[in-house]
């Protein structure tokens, strides 16, 4: 015969082996069991300190009620929740899938729990369970509670501007949004992709493009989560020059290296004048060289940012006249 943990070997005092009564003596039986803690037995009559073996022990499971779980507090990266306490609970679980229980972040017998480590606009939900006196007492599961951390608010929209233009191609570029965690571009206002210098680039350069046509170009600021607003620029268009020549309507005079000078590009180009008038309608530069262009100054002095006009005159190899009024911005 196998033995298990608990199994005992003992040789029992019969009564009266001569006789053929073999009934175990009560001393061989007594106080070879092993004790629960209850001290007393179902007639309420104090127990042996160590029970005597076939003698059945009972434990009373105390009645548990539901526990009642609540979101205390929300961030950008965590939830915490709360409990209220479980008369007759030894402790509790707790579970964000209903499934997997661990011990609540407060400890076993806590009354709270912290979700830490979440992206804002996360949902997370939290089942608690109050365990019973024993391990074979039922427990009582709550209704399961959801809590949302907060979605970091997005200032207003991404401020696009037109960097570079050629005849095909045209780059864009925008200023950071606080909080925004990524970029999304569009040239149609309702299908969004990745820019081309990444999710979380400044700039986006369409290739390809026809002369003389135009593109509209619109950024979305995203969100910290699926569940969090975005932020949407305002659709800025962007003109590409014909074939015969181009005149960029913006120019950046600070020196970089990149248009630091406004000038008529063309290989068409026999002869030109090029006229610069500031907002007073005095003219602050002029040139009839394609290759002498606006430098930004005036007698010596930079000029401050704003809208410029230029008149422009041309005579191309193949004898045609281009005259030209427009606006040229400057930016630092």
């Amino acid at each position: 015969m196998n033995k298990d943990a608990n199994s005992i070997s003992l040789y029992p005092v019969f009564q009266s082996p001569a006789t053929a009564d073999f009934t175990p003596t009560v001393q061989s039986m007594d106080n070879k069991g092993i004790p629960v803690g209850i001290t007393t037995d179902i007639n309420n009559v104090t127990r042996h300190r160590v029970p005597d073996i076939g003698a059945f022990e009972f434990s009373i499971c105390l009645t548990l009620t539901k526990p009642v779980v609540r979101v205390d507090n929300v961030t950008t990266s965590q939830v915490n929740f709360g409990w209220n306490a479980i008369t007759n609970a030894t402790g509790y679980l707790v579970s964000t899938d209903g499934i997997n229980f661990v011990t609540p972040s407060s400890g076993a017998t806590g009354l709270t729990h912290t979700v830490t480590g979440l992206i804002g606009g996360t949902d997370v939900n939290l089942t608690v369970v109050a365990q019973g006196t024993t391990y074979d007492c039922p427990g009582d599961t709550s209704v399961k509670v959801k809590g949302t951390t907060l979605c970091l608010q997005l200032g207003a929209g991404p401020d696009v501007k037109i960097d570079t233009v050629t005849t095909t191609s045209v780059r864009f570029s925008w200023m950071a949004v606080t909080n925004a965690t990524a970029y999304k571009v569009s040239t149609d206002g309702l299908n969004y992709v990745t820019p081309s210098s990444g999710p979380t680039g400044l700039f986006h350069t369409i290739t390809g493009l026809t002369a003389g046509s135009e593109v509209s170009f619109t950024v979305q600021a995203q969100g910290t989560s699926v569940n969090c607003p975005t932020a949407t620029s305002q659709r800025l268009v962007a003109h590409l020059p014909n074939n015969k020549y181009f005149a960029p309507n913006a120019f950046t005079p600070n020196g970089n290296g990149k248009s630091d000078v406004f000038k008529i590009e063309s290989s068409e180009i026999r002869t030109m004048r090029l006229m610069i008038f500031n907002q007073w309608g005095e003219r602050i530069f002029e040139s009839s060289s394609q290759q002498n262009g606006w430098d930004g100054t005036y007698k010596g002095k930079q000029q401050p940012v704003g809208v410029y006009v230029y008149v422009l005159s041309m005579t191309m190899f193949d004898g045609s006249v281009v005259n030209k009024k427009g606006t040229i911005n400057l930016v630092r």
